[in-house]
């Protein structure tokens, strides 16, 4: 098994399933899962920019040609942009209960700095 991945450019460690991964041979597959993936890591960080391009024709393109599940991708990022308007919902709703506020942070995320 090992000499066949190396053979064929990919990796020799096997998944923890024992088999190679159907990427690894390919350089573009691999790049595009890596792309995919550094967005989908900074969309579940709060990146918005990077939530959004996860449910745009690019990622479409590139989730379909490694042979991940395009409906999948896009459930995850619609999961994860409600998680993002809840938190900001509860932000909000905090500062109203504090008498109101600003809101300093990312996407209207953060801490509330009452009026004075």
């Amino acid at each position: 098994m090992e000499t066949n991945a190396r053979a064929n450019g990919g990796t020799s460690r096997p998944d923890e399933r024992g088999t190679i991964s159907p990427g690894s041979g390919d350089p573009f597959k691999r790049l595009a899962a890596a792309i995919l993936a550094k967005a989908a890591k900074e969309a579940k960080a709060g990146d918005l920019d990077a939530l959004f391009w996860l449910l745009s024709e690019q990622a479409e393109i590139l989730s379909n040609g490694i042979g991940l599940s395009w409906p999948h991708v896009q459930k995850w990022a619609r999961a994860r942009l409600q998680l993002q308007n809840d938190k900001t919902k509860r932000a909000r709703d905090l500062v109203d209960n504090r008498g109101g506020g600003v809101l300093l942070g990312m996407g209207g995320i953060g801490r509330a700095i009452p009026r004075t």
